[in-house]
């Protein structure tokens, strides 16, 4: 190896490093990755690889979604048992594996060093950080959208037949990976092969790619049809619509996306500052010649546009994004300089040091409201604008040249800072407490063998607490008849006494509170106070034991 390629291996294998640092800390999260997790442990268990809904938790609505995430947690489960570095672990291979591309398609449009720090804004961005310690479908697709991507750069420069068919089985590969991971997602990859299905030369191995890769990633789709019909149809549907409500609803409208890239790291935004900046100054698009920036910019354009329309969160929609983003955001630096055009390179570089110096501020906790922090914003960007406007051109363009590097690394450096606290601290969004509760549940099986799950929201798929059922074995999974539960919903946000006291009876009662106001927490223990003393007072849960046994136990 190279002296280049050992500085980029180490690099990556430091990122991944913080990825592995205290991810058995990170609790089994209840939506997406405690759903794939039911299914892995499933699959691992029956051997049901296509169809397991016979045997998870919630029958056919729970396996609709695309398997592959499932199919690498099993296997992460059966080498090292149901642990949570076992149901992660081939996400982080992928991760790992995502990097690796980054850096290899990225240093066809960069300098090493650029490419470098394309590839380490992708691995510390916030949105990856947060998703990378989990088990994330969009991170899997991701790594095959990379993948894909490469080799059909690899296809349009190969020099023989045999070359270009063993890059169009790599493609192949990817296609269906990404059919099997996030279907949505694979708009992308079949427009990844317009430009080298336009070339004569490479057209039969360009075809010969897409149909075997969709041979690949459509049978299991038609295996689910085939068991299932209409009610296949019906189930994704419905399981789309109750994963939109269990996370809130949809993304928070068409900025949504924007401020998550913007807050993803803040070199990112010079992504947003070329595509702004591009419709004014056409001559900053790239040459059409230049395959991987058309592509990348195409790429940017089509998923910033689906995030923003799409039901699913902006931190999920964004993963796709990073890549793209931070190879557009140093080529645009890097154009800048060579052209030598100082206003648009200080608009790159004032956009970093703002956001930079936001996101700083944002994670030490050094403003205390919303207000404060909007006017130091204001401040920052006022005096910006105030020292270009009173400096002359040639001082313009010496402040950018020597300003690009400095800008550059600090804003290299607060994303370490703010990954590194993220790791350290924790993810203050991420759910937590249920492997504590569970754990105290299964202290006493010998004598409650049942307990009431209270929670809010009455959709489809809220009934089953995924993390729970992860952590008591599968307690909640109606499967195993020595042990049982009783789901009581109240209204979204609201407290409904009925309900609430529906559930006294009970040995224990598991209240999930996630995301409400203490004064409704405080209203369902003043009801249930007479009956029960909490037992377990955790971030998202109260567990709350029946009196009666405690003065019996006492």
């Amino acid at each position: 190896m190279t002296e280049r390629q050992h500085s980029v291996l180490a690099m990556i294998l430091v990122i991944m490093g913080l990825y592995i640092m205290r991810i058995s800390a990170v609790e089994v999260q209840p939506l997406v990755e405690g759903d794939i997790a039911l299914r892995a442990e499933a699959i691992a268990s029956s051997g049901a690889w296509m169809d397991p809904s016979e045997h998870t938790v919630g029958g056919l609505s729970s396996v609709v979604s695309p398997p592959l995430p499932s199919w690498l947690a099993a296997v992460g489960v059966m080498i090292l048992g149901p642990t949570e570095i076992g149901l992660r672990l081939l996400s982080l291979i992928a991760l790992l594996t995502l990097l690796g591309l980054t850096y290899l398609v990225s240093g066809r449009a960069l300098s090493h060093r650029h490419a470098m720090i394309a590839t380490s804004i992708v691995g510390l961005s916030m949105p990856m950080i947060t998703l990378g310690r989990q088990i994330s479908p969009e991170i899997i697709a991701t790594c095959m959208l990379m993948l894909a991507w490469w080799s059909t750069l690899r296809l349009a420069g190969a020099a023989d037949t045999r070359t270009r068919l063993f890059f169009a089985l790599i493609y192949a590969v990817a296609l269906a990976a990404v059919m099997l991971s996030v279907m949505l997602l694979t708009v992308i990859a079949l427009g990844l092969l317009v430009p080298v299905l336009l070339q004569r030369r490479t057209l039969s191995g360009a075809v010969f790619g897409l149909a075997l890769g969709l041979g690949l990633g459509l049978p299991w789709y038609g295996i689910m049809y085939a068991h299932h019909g209409s009610d296949f149809i019906l189930a994704q549907s419905i399981a789309g619509t109750a994963a939109t409500l269990r996370q809130g609803g949809s993304s928070g409208g068409p900025l949504d996306i924007v401020l998550v890239l913007i807050t993803a790291s803040p070199l990112l935004v010079s992504s947003l500052v070329w595509v702004v900046t591009s419709l004014r100054w056409r001559e900053l698009l790239p040459d059409r010649s230049d395959g991987v920036l058309m592509t990348a910019g195409l790429w940017f354009v089509v998923t910033m546009i689906l995030g923003a329309i799409g039901s699913q969160s902006a931190t999920s929609a964004i993963i796709a994004v990073l890549p793209v983003a931070a190879v557009l955001s140093l080529a645009a630096l890097q154009d800048s300089m060579q052209r030598a055009t100082p206003g648009i390179l200080l608009l790159h570089l004032g956009s970093i040091a703002v956001t930079a110096c936001t996101t700083l501020l944002v994670h030490l906790r050094a403003v205390s409201s919303v207000m404060t922090l909007a006017t130091l914003v204001a401040a920052m960007i006022a005096a910006l604008v105030l020292l270009a406007a009173t400096l002359g051109k040639s001082r313009r363009r010496a402040l950018a040249v020597r300003s690009t590097r400095p800008v550059i690394f600090a804003a290299v450096g607060v994303t370490a800072v703010a990954a590194a606290m993220t790791i350290l601290v924790g993810n203050p969004s991420a759910i937590s407490g249920g492997r504590k509760v569970a754990l105290r549940l299964l202290e006493d099986t010998a004598y409650a063998r049942s307990f009431v799950y209270l929670h809010h929201g009455a959709a489809a798929g809220t009934s089953v607490n995924a993390q729970l059922t992860w952590y008591t074995r599968g307690w909640m999974s109606h499967r195993n008849p020595r042990y049982d539960f009783t789901s009581l919903a109240m209204p979204p946000g609201t407290v409904d006494d009925a309900v609430v006291l529906a559930g006294i009876g009970s040995p224990w009662i598991v209240y999930f509170h996630a995301g409400l106001p203490k004064d409704q927490i405080d209203r369902v223990e003043e009801l249930l106070d007479n009956n029960y003393v909490v037992d377990e007072d955790t971030k998202h849960y109260l567990l709350f034991e029946r009196r009666l046994r405690v003065t019996s136990d006492e």
